[in-house]
């Protein structure tokens, strides 16, 4: 247990072991099942919720699309009580982000991390994301939406969005509710860069590319490694999926382009995954040295690492709020910044 829970993986062992109760502990088995219920329960208010978020923007006129969790689950047909889910992924064009907001915020919402407006209009300009909280009725389960305007943050240095801009679609049903979500290539290739994003830190990022390449034999690979070189993706992707194929036994399709530097790192991954070692630290020297291995262009990697020193973000404006007239000296103020910082 002490190893499946960091990874995300309790509910699957679980069912696992269920199979074999005689050989398990009776204590340690009852403490699996009431988790095993209880993030049921949990992904089933995420589900519902889904749905009726769905239906609400619908309503007003804007299209979303579902990333991750349960439209994730529908899409490998997979068991939801079997995945952990914390919160709910929503993608909306930037011009319908302000009046998505609102309405979530009518529903129960608040943010999660209160920003001003001055605040406000930073994290737009370097972030892809904001984060909604309510709780339930009886306030035992937090319900997050994650409201995305877009796929990566910009010191990825990684236009996810604009390689997958044409990208397919597909309906997928949720509790009953028709919802929108990203046909299979573009979601493998949202897999890999989120798994990269998380420094690989959890064995379930890698079990849902497994899942994924496994449940759709059908994966156009010459279009979605078209598409990953489009945004300099290409070594993130094919590491990712030789990644579940070294953990999880998943397939390694022939028309998958050879890359002895993807080959290499997958095995590092794995090799750190399987050890129990942990991942490095967000935003250590050790989680941006993965990241520039993990990107097959040296242009990609001079453009992360112009950013991340001199690209301002919220918390470098937070450090030292200088009035709007000199705005322009924040990347002095980041540099400064990460001068003074630890190195980890």
């Amino acid at each position: 247990m002490a190893r499946a829970e960091p990874h995300g993986l309790l509910p699957r062992l679980y069912w696992s072991l269920s199979a074999s109760r005689a050989l398990v502990p009776a204590a340690v088995f009852e403490e699996l099942r009431e988790r095993f219920h209880a993030n049921a329960r949990h992904n089933l208010l995420l589900e519902v919720e889904l749905a009726a978020l769905a239906a609400l923007l619908a309503k007003h006129g804007i299209p979303v699309v579902a990333l991750k969790g349960p439209a994730l689950a529908a899409l490998i047909h997979g068991r939801v009580p079997l995945r952990e889910m914390s919160d709910l992924d929503l993608l909306v064009a930037p011009a319908d982000l302000a009046r998505a907001q609102s309405l979530i915020l009518a529903r129960g919402y608040r943010q999660q991390y209160p920003l001003s407006d001055r605040e406000q209009a930073w994290h737009r300009r370097t972030a892809y994301a904001t984060s909604l909280l309510k709780y339930d009725s009886d306030r035992f389960h937090a319900l997050i939406v994650d409201l995305h305007w877009a796929l990566t943050p910009r010191w990825m240095a990684l236009p996810l969005g604009a390689a997958l801009a044409d990208a397919a679609t597909v309906a997928v049903e949720v509790r009953g509710a028709r919802l929108t979500t990203l046909a299979a290539e573009p979601t493998l290739l949202v897999l890999a860069v989120h798994g990269l994003a998380h420094r690989w830190d959890q064995l379930s990022l890698v079990a849902d590319v497994a899942e994924l390449v496994d449940t759709h034999p059908e994966i156009d690979w010459a279009d979605l490694v078209a598409r990953a070189d489009r945004c300099g993706a290409r070594r993130c992707l094919l590491s990712a999926v030789h990644l579940a194929h070294e953990l999880y036994a998943s397939a390694l399709p022939a028309a998958l382009p050879d890359d002895t530097r993807a080959r290499a790192l997958a095995r590092s991954l794995a090799a750190r995954l399987l050890s129990g070692d942990p991942a490095p630290a967000a935003g250590s020297l050790a989680a941006y040295r993965l990241m520039l291995a993990s990107r097959e262009r040296p242009r990609d990697r001079a453009r992360m690492l112009a950013r991340l020193l001199f690209e301002p973000r919220l918390d470098d404006y937070r450090f030292l709020a200088l009035p709007q007239r000199l705005e322009f000296a924040y990347p002095a103020v980041r540099l400064a910044r990460l001068a003074t910082r630890p190195l980890r």
